[in-house]
């Protein structure tokens, strides 16, 4: 639009400066007055074009049907904005008029955000081990004291197995802790968490103030994070009924998985408001929305494009899971 008001202001100007002339030279009563004020008019108008031209060539919109069809899922955040640029800055979704846009946002990334937020944190899978069982005697033939090898409901040569991305690691009474004569339920606990803690790859608080006869267990790893996490496992040896040694819901030994784990999500938002004096024709606002999940483009909803063939291909994909379904 301003390239066109910018050829309309010097056609105008170049009118009047010829009407101008005319006046001058004209042996009839001249009457300059009108012809200049037109000229310094739309020189004026021109200047203003020109300006207006300038900084459309400087700053060319980069919201664009092309931009957004060259981002892919799985696209990190910071490739985004080498395209689109920086994203708006904790953006007032109201003034946005996302409904009046016929924008609607992801509502798997919606349902993770607190409200007035644009981000949440991934949720890290976790498992509990709860202990239970009267203090006795090491090798007793009863309390924890037992043998937990020869089913006596006890925790003398019990194995904890943890599992994560096709490693293991075994924790073994006698080895790694070791119950001694009178431990309570809180007090092994307490060493089976300081033993799996020191483990590397995992994160591990025995005995904590809230649940003294728990053992809360995550990943350290950060590959582990978010939903990866949920393939984790954990389970007590020997595979036997073990009243002494329940985790998460089974003490019979079996493998329990790791629950609870939730990817990172976050929304970004650009916005370009077009102006009368801009570089085109379309005085229509253009807005992205892009979803992400684990760090990673998840969805994208824009307004403003036209059509785009990204948002084709996703209407193509809809129809065809909804004709299956």
């Amino acid at each position: 639009m301003a390239f066109l008001l910018l050829t309309v202001g010097l056609l105008f100007t170049a009118g009047w400066a010829i009407g101008l002339a005319f006046s001058v030279k004209s042996d009839a009563p001249k009457n300059p007055i009108i012809p200049a004020a037109g000229v310094l008019l739309f020189i004026g108008v021109s200047l203003i074009a020109m300006n207006a031209s300038m900084e459309a060539m400087d700053n060319p919109p980069r919201l664009t049907p092309s931009a957004y069809d060259s981002i892919t899922d799985g696209m990190a955040p910071d490739a985004v904005q080498g395209i689109l640029g920086p994203a708006l800055t904790k953006p007032d979704r109201s003034a946005l008029d996302l409904p009046g846009k016929g924008v609607s946002l992801p509502s798997e990334i919606v349902a993770r955000l607190a409200q007035g937020q644009d981000s949440a944190e991934a949720v890290q899978a976790r498992l509990s081990i709860n202990i239970e069982g009267t203090p006795s005697k090491r090798n007793a033939k009863e309390g924890l004291g037992a043998s937990a090898i020869k089913g006596l409901n006890g925790v003398v040569g019990l194995q904890i197995i943890l599992t994560e991305n096709g490693n293991t690691a075994t924790f073994t009474e006698g080895e790694h802790w070791k119950y001694e004569n009178g431990d309570t339920a809180e007090a092994v606990a307490k060493k089976i968490g300081d033993a799996i803690n020191a483990h590397a790859s995992w994160t591990a608080v025995g005995s904590p103030e809230s649940a003294p006869k728990r053992v809360n267990i995550t990943s350290s790893l950060e590959s582990n994070n978010g939903t990866n996490g949920n393939s984790m496992t954990c389970r007590a040896a020997p595979t036997a009924t073990n009243t002494a040694v329940r985790v998460g819901y089974k003490n019979d030994g079996s493998v329990v998985a790791f629950r609870g784990g939730q990817d990172s999500v976050a929304l970004q938002f650009w916005l370009e408001q077009d102006g009368a004096l801009d570089g085109d024709f379309t005085m229509t606002d253009r807005l992205v929305v892009v979803g992400y999940v684990d760090n990673k483009v998840h969805s994208m909803k824009q307004a403003g494009l036209g059509e785009t063939a990204r948002d084709a291909r996703a209407e193509k994909e809809r129809q065809a899971k909804k004709k299956k379904g």
